[in-house]
């Protein structure tokens, strides 16, 4: 029920990774790429440059990280908190997000 991808979100041309997950998208979570971008931000002013992304389609969030192994990881440590409950709403297993 949830699916991570590294790589592609940067600038260049060959970046394609953002594109790529919004064509499989039902939904887009923009709070997850903001909330990714606003904490590494704290870290490097770069941060602002990553098109990183979050979507689902059916019952699977899929979640587009940087490519390199510190700028995922601090990405995904900014959302962890919440993947889960995100994935039970998704799969429509918890309640809603305001209880």
């Amino acid at each position: 029920n949830i699916v991570l991808v590294t790589g592609g979100t940067g600038l260049s041309s060959r970046d394609v990774t953002p594109e790529s997950v919004i064509s499989l998208a039902e939904k887009e979570i923009p709070g997850f790429s903001e909330r990714m971008r606003m904490e590494t931000s704290k870290i490097t002013e770069r941060a602002i440059l990553s098109r990183s992304i979050a979507v689902t389609r059916k019952k699977t969030l899929i979640i587009a990280l940087p490519g390199s192994r510190k700028g995922s990881v601090e990405c995904f440590q900014a959302i962890a908190p919440v993947v889960r409950h995100a994935v039970e709403i998704i799969c429509g297993w918890g309640g809603e997000c305001g209880s």
